[in-house]
C-alpha cells in the first residue's frame, strides 16, 4: 500500500504489474515494477557522457542506480563508457 502511495499508483497496479497474487508475501529486498503510466516515474531522458564521468557519476548526478543505466543500454562488465557517447537515463530525476 505505501508503495503504491510513494508513486500516486494503487497496490493492485504494482501487483498485477508484477505478477503478485497476494501482496502480503511482498519481501524485504524485492525487487518491483512499478507500471510506466504511474506518475511518480519520470520519462526517460539522454545524457551525453562528458570526459571523466563514470556510470557511478552519472548515476549519482540523476538519483538513478548505476547498473540500472548500465542495463538499459545493454552495457556489461567491465562497464566502461565514452565521451560522446548518449546514455539513456530511465526515471532519472
Amino acid at each position: 500500500f505505501r508503495i503504491g502511495l510513494a508513486y500516486g499508483i494503487s497496490w493492485v497496479q504494482i501487483a498485477e504489474a508484477n505478477g503478485i497474487v497476494n501482496p502480503n508475501q511482498i519481501v524485504v529486498g524485492q525487487v518491483l515494477k512499478i507500471p510506466a503510466n504511474a506518475p511518480g516515474i519520470a520519462p526517460e531522458f539522454v545524457h551525453k557522457v562528458e570526459p571523466g564521468e563514470t556510470l557511478f557519476l552519472i548515476s549519482l548526478r540523476y538519483g538513478v542506480v548505476w547498473t540500472t543505466i548500465a542495463e538499459k543500454n545493454n552495457i556489461t562488465a567491465p562497464y566502461v563508457i565514452y565521451p560522446g557517447q548518449e546514455l539513456v537515463i530511465p526515471g532519472g530525476n
